[in-house]
């Protein structure tokens, strides 16, 4: 399966649970810091990566007059968020399209906040944030979130059963930490306005509790991970999660916000 069909087949209709509400804490400190840059009252904001709408819907609440655009991939992800906007009497645009590609679907200049959150393991970031530093109107802001390679670091070592050292590396696309994903922006000729490290405890109480989570959440919606995700295996793995679980580990991400210089 590819990126979308596993959204569509096995992440959409779980995104909301967000188990440990790590998309809940981290769009509160993002949304912390874009306040202090205090937008336009009425700004256009364009979310790559929608989703299923959670996060604009959160910015709509704090910019009432804002035009929003979406651009989302998966059509089930869409449908959701279709159907949130729609409870709320809110209009949206949305873009069904990979976001490498957004930027032909946008104008030079036109928008005054770009969000880009939790998307980048899946995208060429520094193609992205080159064309959001187009779509920006001078001052504007780009919010990047991002997970990072101390992200579930318990779970990585325990990957290494399974899983080759080339195989667990194929999978990070992320930057490395706060300082790559900083640089990354400046490289692309944003000034960081301010930059933080998220951290969220979390605990697997045994190895079904895992894999509802790694299946539904998307921080594991990988083809790779997926390949070894059969039914025989899953038998393997209850047994040797015996003498793992409960486990503890740690979510870290990178939160920015960045400003295009006037």
């Amino acid at each position: 399966m590819d990126i979308a069909q596993i959204y569509d087949q096995l992440v959409a209709d779980h995104f909301d649970e967000d188990l440990f509400q790590i998309y809940q804490d981290a769009r509160e400190q993002s949304l912390a810091q874009i306040r202090d840059r205090e937008p336009a009252t009425a700004p256009s904001i364009l979310d790559l990566g929608m989703g299923t709408g959670e996060w604009l819907l959160k910015l709509v609440g704090a910019f009432p007059q804002a035009a929003c655009h979406g651009v989302e991939l998966s059509e089930k992800m869409i449908a959701v968020a279709r159907r949130k906007f729609a409870e709320r009497g809110r209009e949206v645009k949305i873009i069904h399209e990979d976001a490498n590609r957004f930027g032909k679907h946008v104008a030079a200049a036109t928008m005054d906040l770009v969000t880009v959150h939790f998307v980048l393991n899946y995208i060429d970031r520094k193609r992205v944030m080159a064309e959001a530093f187009r779509c920006l109107k001078p001052g504007g802001l780009l919010s990047v979130a991002s997970s990072t390679h101390d992200c579930f670091a318990a779970l990585h070592e325990l990957g290494k059963q399974f899983l080759s050292a080339e195989e667990i590396k194929a999978q990070f696309f992320i930057p490395e930490d706060l300082g790559e994903l900083e640089a990354d922006l400046k490289e692309a000729g944003f000034a960081v306005a301010r930059g933080e490290v998220f951290q969220k405890k979390v605990r697997f109480e045994d190895f079904d509790h895992f894999y509802h989570f790694a299946m539904h959440s998307g921080w594991l919606a990988d083809p790779i991970f997926l390949k070894y995700m059969s039914q025989e295996n899953l038998s393997l793995y209850r047994e040797v999660g015996k003498a793992v679980f409960p486990m503890e580990d740690s979510f870290q991400a990178a939160i920015v916000l960045a400003e295009k210089p006037r």
